[in-house]
């Protein structure tokens, strides 16, 4: 196997943190590089007292500068494009041959790795305003705030998910640049949709939605039975967080909500990145898709979702709340713009 090229700054990295006292593991670790590769820059270092490679060794190259060129710019053009398809293209252009191993290893030694896409909701100027104001407003929330707002959605689980297959070539620090964020898709079909709702110390049960969601019967299925309840345990100090589905927000839940004074956080539009309990959705979803026997039905699809969220352990949910306030800043510092959380 060929060896990777390790950029003349990652040696001199590799040499100053080995001098320093860095374990070899912990250094590839740190570079994305191999442990095989620190050790040999080290010890060419204390022989020769140089960063080079000896002359003469490894593999020719099977590609050039140009080359290498190329599929670099290739890859940022096409980020969706994979190794065979930036191959095939490298050989349409040049007549060169190379494996798609070999074009993974010329993008990996510029930085760009296959990665997934990170799903969001397009976002312009109005609703990025929003998103800072409403970031603004709970940027001194205290964790007790936090912990007595009840975060809850609907969700969608489909008997045959997406199996996100699709990758991006991108660097490390690039997954919130808008050409690797793909658009946020809804799906159709065979699915079943749920409610539930997380808070500190306690979750709601799932409740399997029959049909259409309405106003009606969001406040007959959901407010009344569960939501109500929970506002009433914690008095004056319980928020409820929905987002501005229209149901949520059918003149018969807004009737509802006063007159049980139930207080409700005001909610940008197109933020589920900043709900928490999408983060409890994924969490679910992965569990169901990993069950030894996956759903055959829409009944099974149901059955399973209700084991597989009794059993997600609180303390994993209380994380998700208390990661609140880092969605705030990071809403905040991205200028209102997808957080990537």
């Amino acid at each position: 196997m060929a060896r990777l090229t390790i950029s003349h700054d990652n040696r001199v990295r590799i040499v100053t943190l080995m001098q320093q006292g860095m374990r070899q593991v912990a250094i590839a670790e740190l570079l994305h590089v191999g442990q095989t590769d620190v050790s040999r820059i080290w010890h060419r270092f204390l022989e020769t007292g140089s960063l080079a490679d000896r002359p003469g060794k490894g593999r020719r190259r099977k590609t050039t500068a140009a080359q290498d060129r190329y599929l670099n710019i290739s890859a940022h053009r096409n980020p969706i494009d994979n190794a065979t398809r930036l191959k095939q293209g490298l050989q349409a252009a040049t007549g060169v041959r190379v494996s798609t191993q070999t074009v993974r290893n010329r993008l990996h030694e510029v930085g760009l790795r296959a990665r997934r896409p990170l799903k969001a909701t397009p976002l312009n100027r109005a609703r990025k305003g929003a998103r800072v104001v409403w970031a603004r407003n709970h940027s001194l929330w205290t964790r007790q705030q936090w912990g007595r707002t009840l975060f809850c959605d609907e969700t969608r689980i489909s008997l045959h998910p997406d199996n996100n297959d699709i990758r991006v070539w991108r660097g490390r620090a690039q997954r919130l640049h808008p050409n690797f964020i793909r658009e946020r898709h809804y799906q159709q079909g065979g699915s079943v949709m749920f409610w539930g709702g997380i808070m500190f110390g306690r979750r709601t049960p799932l409740v399997p939605i029959q049909g259409a969601m309405t106003g009606r019967k969001y406040r007959d299925d959901i407010l009344e039975p569960i939501v109500a309840p929970f506002a009433e345990h914690h008095a004056e100090e319980f928020t409820l967080m929905d987002d501005n589905a229209r149901p949520h927000r059918h003149h018969v839940v807004n009737t509802f909500l006063d007159q049980h004074r139930i207080r409700r956080m005001e909610w940008p539009p197109y933020s589920p990145d900043l709900n928490c309990i999408e983060n409890a959705w994924a969490i679910l979803k992965r569990a169901i898709n990993n069950r030894p026997n996956p759903p055959h039905t829409l009944q099974d699809v149901s059955q399973a979702a209700v084991e597989e969220w009794d059993n997600i352990q609180q303390e994993v949910l209380d994380r998700l709340i208390e990661s609140m306030p880092h969605r705030v800043q990071r809403c905040l510092q991205m200028r209102g713009g997808p957080i990537g959380c």
